[in-house]
């Protein structure tokens, strides 16, 4: 295997993805109502069906159950802008 990249392909794909979503937050969806929310690191699954993604939101308006919640009602849409 050659290991002259500086990165493998799982951190590339995690890196691009993590990209597109915070383009995605800041175009077309809104949740500026739970605070200000960033995504901070993605792990995408070797055989890239499975992705973790991971935020922090500075001034949450609610406790962190609940914010997984809402920005868990937002998973098709996020899907929908990511398809080609």
């Amino acid at each position: 295997m050659d290991h002259n990249k500086p990165y493998d392909r799982i951190e590339r794909v995690n890196k691009q993805i993590l990209d597109i979503l915070g383009g995605i937050l800041h175009k077309y969806i809104d949740l500026s109502y739970l605070g200000f929310v960033t995504f901070t690191k993605v792990n995408v699954s070797r055989d890239l069906r499975m992705a973790k993604v991971f935020y922090s939101v500075i001034n949450q308006s609610m406790t962190k159950e609940l914010l997984d919640i809402e920005i868990n009602k937002h998973r098709k849409p996020f899907k929908k802008y990511m398809s080609p």
